[in-house]
């Protein structure tokens, strides 16, 4: 099985996780783990994961921006599934649950 780059997904859980002003140690932590603990990913060494952070924080991009580099309904369901996992690590905010709901309604089209 081809490994795949996880920087989309580590974006989008970012940025849901930032929502309420401030990436906890815990949720940067969770979403570490998430990430290297699945089969699918190339594995992240902490000074990778702390550029990929660094990279996050340089961007102006918003919420939807991050939504769009899923293709399939399996990578987004997992994207959704590691941003919440990670956002609720240390309580999910009003924002970030906002922010949640927002990015499976853009990334599952549910007005269909």
């Amino acid at each position: 099985m081809k490994k795949i780059e996880s920087k989309p997904f580590v974006f989008l859980s970012l940025c849901i996780c930032a929502k309420d002003g401030v990436i906890s140690q815990t949720e940067e932590d969770k979403i570490f783990e998430l990430i290297n603990r699945n089969n699918k990913f190339k594995k992240l060494t902490r000074k990778n994961f702390e550029d990929l952070i660094f990279e996050f924080f340089s961007t102006n991009d918003q919420l939807e921006d991050y939504c769009n580099p899923f293709e399939n309904t399996e990578d987004k369901a997992l994207a959704l599934e590691i941003a919440e996992q990670s956002a609720t690590a240390d309580g999910l905010e009003i924002k970030e649950n906002i922010a949640y709901q927002k990015a499976e309604h853009f990334m599952l089209d549910k007005n269909e």
